[in-house]
């Protein structure tokens, strides 16, 4: 359940992402003993962004997916969909939360 944006927003805001996270792997591997980035997970609000993946991955020439800080964790049925959709919102929380408790992640 992704978010739509106009193509032009869309491909100014992409664009800019896009050079920021070339940019941070560029300075990665530029430090002695770094290991070649072979993906890239996306995280938060954007990557609730309908395309955002495919149009990264195409763009910066590696795998790109969303994170799923909830595999591995029953959620109640209760709860329905929304937890799931809303869930790369809170990845370092529950990433976190799942380190504190000897779970992994």
């Amino acid at each position: 359940a992704g978010r739509s944006f106009p193509p032009e927003a869309f491909l100014a805001w992409a664009g800019s992402l896009a050079e920021e996270i070339r940019s941070s792997i560029s300075y990665y591997q530029s430090r002695p003993g770094a290991t070649a980035v072979d993906a890239v997970i996306l995280s938060g609000r954007g990557a609730r962004v309908a395309g955002l993946a495919a149009w990264l991955q195409e763009n910066l020439g590696v795998p790109v997916t969303n994170a799923r800080p909830l595999e591995g964790i029953g959620v109640p049925s209760r709860a329905g969909g929304d937890v799931a959709d809303a869930a790369p919102d809170f990845a370092v929380c529950l990433s976190l939360a799942r380190r504190g408790l000897g779970v992994g992640g």
